[in-house]
């Protein structure tokens, strides 16, 4: 019995395309997982790290396989991890995405590529780390005082007080000027709020009778070292000439 070409061809196409469809490609429908934690490496508006921390609440994203656009979304929890679960056998890319300060666009993807060896495996994944710049406002410290008022008349002091409605002041690290400013209220008392981890110039201005302006700055410098530290510095001390 001769069989012609054109039959054996179709013929094996048609076992090409079962053994095809038979082929179960990367996706949902499985037995495996893909678990790992999301980091946010800190930059200050200056460009200066500050910490790694554990990313809370922040997207990720997973392709299956060549797929170009991603296939499945989750948030990381308080710890940052992440688990992707019920997957199949194969090459999955997970990303997220991050500040990115040469990019038009202003972020980028990062992306870690994971391989499924077994339909029943646990992955870990390696470490999935982006950067986030922080305004100085994106904190939850606080540095709170009271302006004091020294009064003169000629040498001599003859009162002494808390000051209200004063300018206050507040510089962050080595910047040259002020970020922010604030009145003193009722009791000479100022504060900031929601300041990022770092070191900081509070100062108000004070007669200066040697001074060419007639005023300097008196100041007070602290430091926040952990996040929501709530700082109470000495008495901010200005004179009245």
């Amino acid at each position: 019995m001769k069989v012609n070409k054109l039959s054996l061809y179709i013929f094996i196409a048609m076992i090409m395309v079962i053994f095809s469809a038979c082929k179960k490609e990367e996706g949902e429908g499985g037995k495996a997982t893909i678990e790992g934690k999301l980091y946010t490496m800190l930059y200050d508006p200056n460009g200066k790290f500050l910490k790694k921390e554990e990313a809370r609440k922040e997207d990720l994203f997973i392709i299956y396989g060549d797929n170009t656009v991603y296939d499945d979304q989750m948030d990381s929890d308080d710890e940052g991890s992440y688990k992707f679960q019920y997957l199949r056998k194969g090459d999955y890319t997970i990303f997220a995405y991050s500040d990115c300060n040469t990019c038009p666009s202003g972020i980028e993807s990062v992306e870690i590529k994971v391989e499924i060896k077994d339909k029943k495996e646990l992955v870990e994944a390696v470490d999935l780390e982006v950067v986030k710049n922080i305004d100085l406002n994106d904190g939850s410290g606080t540095v709170s005082g009271i302006v004091y008022m020294y009064e003169y008349s000629g040498p001599t002091l003859i009162a002494q007080y808390p000051k209200p409605d004063e300018n206050v002041y507040i510089i962050y690290d080595n910047d040259q000027s002020y970020f922010d400013k604030t009145k003193s209220g009722e009791g000479g008392i100022f504060q900031f709020s929601d300041l990022i981890e770092g070191s900081y110039k509070i100062y108000a201005f004070s007669d200066c009778l040697t001074c060419t302006s007639g005023t300097e700055a008196k100041e007070l410098q602290t430091e926040i070292t952990i996040e929501g530290e709530d700082i109470q510095l000495s008495n901010l001390e200005i004179e009245k000439r």
